[in-house]
């Protein structure tokens, strides 16, 4: 593919990302990059021919950057698979996976994100001094009723 070749693969991606305005931006970036440096190294005299490839087919998917909400939110450059097993859970290809992943991790703790401690309490059978026994509440709150009201009818 040459530089006039250029708006084609432009228009084959864009149908591709065509409801991501980012993603739309990002290519016309790209290409006008691209269109930049063959032009430049034409120049130069050193034609370049740019040629599509599916991954799959010849270039190795490793390195990728991968993000975390709190280890590499700005991304970090992984080797392999075996690298990214070892680094745990919460390592995604961008970083919005990362950060919701985050937001859940943080939703499901518990508590606004306060970790369950797990303790057991115990609790007694015997009630407490600052709290009365129900039926003296009872008792305590029907006496105040009655001076309020013997209250009033003397008034």
């Amino acid at each position: 593919m040459q530089a006039q070749d250029l708006p084609e693969l432009k228009t084959k991606i864009a149908a591709r990302v065509h409801g991501s305005p980012q993603s739309l931006r990002l290519l016309a970036l790209a290409i006008a990059e691209l269109r930049g440096g063959m032009e430049k190294l034409g120049s130069m005299g050193y034609p370049v021919y740019l040629s599509e490839t599916p991954i799959e087919e010849g270039i190795a998917p490793w390195p990728r950057i991968y993000f975390h909400q709190t280890s590499a939110p700005n991304g970090r450059m992984v080797l392999g698979e075996r690298e990214l097993e070892e680094l745990g859970s919460g390592w995604f290809d961008n970083a919005q996976a990362a950060a919701h992943w985050d937001g859940m991790e943080t939703q499901f703790a518990g508590r606004g994100g306060v970790p369950r401690t797990g303790a057991l309490r115990l609790i007694s059978d015997q009630v407490s001094d600052f709290f009365e026994p129900p039926e003296e509440v009872k008792k305590r709150i029907i006496a105040e009723f009655l001076a309020q009201r013997d209250k009033v009818d003397e008034n």
